[in-house]
């Protein structure tokens, strides 16, 4: 698309004691290659309590907005009612979007695109790639791609298609029509939000040319929390859209037979002479689905529905 043509779009990027990463976050916006007149950075700052507020006022070319509130979605949501434009990106504080991520957006977001579902274009999804892992943790989270927007992308039994904020761009009309973001959710609101948005007729797009770089989760207490709040999103979704599935409850028989047999891969897996990353996977795999499990259990409860 000529550059003279380019819609204006608004960024938003929420932020919750980012000290660490906000910064190169903000660079990276700040170097795009669409034109600058056309793009508003929203950065929302979710009540930091480090240096998060000291080093966004070093930074010209951004709207720093504050939202007391604490949750990702609630901060998203105060982003909307600052931004100008009709079209709408999301980034996350750990991401480093590419200098041409926003232009692949958008042009993707003008194209047909045979991948749309259901017919009108209402959300575009961007590819999440990992930085070289500096430790098995990371290359873990990379090697099972937890972060895949095209998988995220296929309908699964209990999941309509979605895209995660870290890297997404949605029209004003989507929000026009279905709201803002649910702050019922801890997390999994993203979901939630491209579930509505196609059940209200809008239609959803992959576009692996837009890309951020994403730093995974390093530790092992990292992969646990992250695994068991995917386990109590789910749990949420499903309390949430059970009338959508037509049942009262949910099992994921395959991720226990998955864990049982990751448990007992574990035991063995000093003494199987592989190399550190294969020796270690059984393990990873026992605490990843672990936390998965009881995120579930947990959710079942706070949410009073039943998945497992």
């Amino acid at each position: 698309m000529p550059k003279h043509k380019l819609p204006g779009v608004s960024i938003i990027v929420p932020v919750y004691n980012g000290e660490r990463t906000i910064a190169g976050a903000i660079e990276a916006l700040l170097a795009l290659d669409y034109p600058s007149r056309l793009v508003q950075i929203i950065v929302v700052d979710n009540n930091s309590t480090d240096n998060t507020p000291d080093i966004l006022q070093q930074f010209d070319g951004i709207d720093v907005v504050f939202e007391p509130k604490q949750g990702a979605y609630a901060a998203r949501n105060c982003g909307l009612e600052f931004a100008k434009h009709d079209l709408i990106a999301f980034t996350d504080a750990d991401c480093l979007p590419k200098p041409d991520w926003l232009t692949q957006l958008v042009e993707c977001m003008n194209i047909p695109n045979q991948k749309v579902r259901p017919t009108q274009t209402g959300i575009i999804g961007g590819r999440v790639e990992a930085f070289p892992p500096s430790n098995l943790v990371e290359e873990y989270i990379d090697h099972q791609k937890i972060l895949d927007q095209e998988k995220m992308f296929g309908a699964a039994e209990f999941s309509l298609p979605f895209f995660v904020t870290a890297n997404c761009l949605v029209r004003r009309d989507v929000f026009d029509r279905i709201g803002g973001f649910d702050t019922y959710f801890k997390i999994a609101g993203d979901a939630d939000l491209c579930w509505r948005a196609q059940l209200e007729g809008f239609g959803l797009a992959y576009c692996p040319d837009a890309a951020v770089v994403h730093k995974h989760r390093s530790d092992l207490l990292g992969l646990y929390s992250q695994s068991f709040e995917y386990g109590f999103g789910r749990a949420s979704l499903f309390a949430k859209h059970r009338r959508l599935f037509g049942k009262r409850f949910r099992f994921d028989w395959k991720e226990h037979v998955f864990l049982a047999e990751s448990i007992l891969k574990s035991i063995a897996a000093p003494l199987s002479g592989r190399g550190k990353f294969e020796a270690m996977l059984p393990i990873f795999d026992t605490i990843a689905f672990s936390g998965l499990a009881l995120g579930k259990i947990w959710g079942s409860l706070k949410r009073r529905t039943l998945v497992l």
